[in-house]
């Protein structure tokens, strides 16, 4: 028992990924990471100059996709404002949709719209300009797939899981039943009516 609660306790520690580095911390050469939590994908890219984040709705085919992306100093986590940015989409093809990004009133928050792509996996990138530097930064491959399959796999998943919940309590229902039946029958003892025979 010991060693499963610190087994419990060390992997959520060893799983979380480190997304950005702070300070004076060695970056290294960080490769793009792709993270999906209630349905928003989350990609962040980081050079020497530029930490990168690019936060959009899952990527679906044929359909128009708002999203943000955040642009931070590398050194000092601050975020960059009025920075030249180009989102880059590469087809399966080879060839590249140059997409706006816009500033906002938010220093290092810029808002872009993904026009609608088809189904297929693209290559996604940023380029960058800021204080006289170009940089391209890289997101990594994005699949755009319809979203109604994955969830007809996950509805499919949880109703597997469900009845097989549901068939489980049934089965302890029944042989908790079952079992105090015979403890009754053996706790109860049979009586025994002695006739007593008078004679006149």
């Amino acid at each position: 028992m010991f060693f499963f609660l610190l087994a419990v306790s060390v992997i959520p520690l060893v799983s979380i990924p480190q997304i950005f580095a702070h300070g004076d911390e060695d970056h290294g050469e960080a490769k793009p990471q792709t993270s999906v939590k209630q349905n928003v994908e989350t990609r962040t890219a980081v050079t020497d100059d530029f930490e990168t984040m690019l936060k959009t709705p899952l990527l679906e085919p044929d359909k128009e996709i708002g999203g943000k992306l955040f642009l931070t100093a590398h050194e000092t986590n601050e975020p960059i404002g009025n920075a030249k940015i180009i989102l880059l989409v590469e087809g399966e093809d080879g060839e590249k949709t140059e997409i706006a990004v816009n500033s906002t009133d938010n220093p290092g928050v810029y808002r872009l719209i993904i026009p609608p792509i088809p189904e297929s996996t693209v290559k996604l990138s940023a380029k960058i300009n800021h204080s006289g530097k170009d940089v391209v930064v890289s997101f990594g491959a994005a699949e755009i797939k319809s979203a109604l399959i994955e969830s007809s796999a996950e509805n499919t998943s949880w109703a597997r899981s469900a009845l097989l919940g549901l068939g489980t309590i049934g089965l302890l229902t029944l042989l908790g039943f079952v079992a105090f039946l015979l403890f009754r029958n053996f706790r109860q003892k049979p009586q025994t009516i002695e006739q007593e025979t008078v004679s006149v």
